[in-house]
């Protein structure tokens, strides 16, 4: 990942961390936002990335999220 990316992926953590939510938690809730998307398969080398996975089940994406998110990845 080039320098550009690894800026992008901080800008999305700061939008996860106003709500409290991990990026891997509230990149499982991005998948899961969609309607015609039922489940997703997400990896995990170690317990708390599935945990991550897990709680991002349950994550609400809200409308102000994708906004910002998409401004950001452009």
């Amino acid at each position: 990942m080039n320098g550009d990316g690894i800026g992008k992926v901080g800008e999305v953590m700061e939008v996860g961390e106003k709500v409290d939510v991990q990026v891997g938690e509230l990149g499982v809730g991005w998948i899961l936002r969609e309607k015609n998307v039922c489940s997703g398969v997400a990896g995990g080398s170690g317990g708390e990335e599935v945990k991550e996975n897990v709680i991002g089940c349950g994550v609400k994406v809200d409308v102000w999220m994708v906004e910002e998110i998409e401004e950001i990845l452009g």
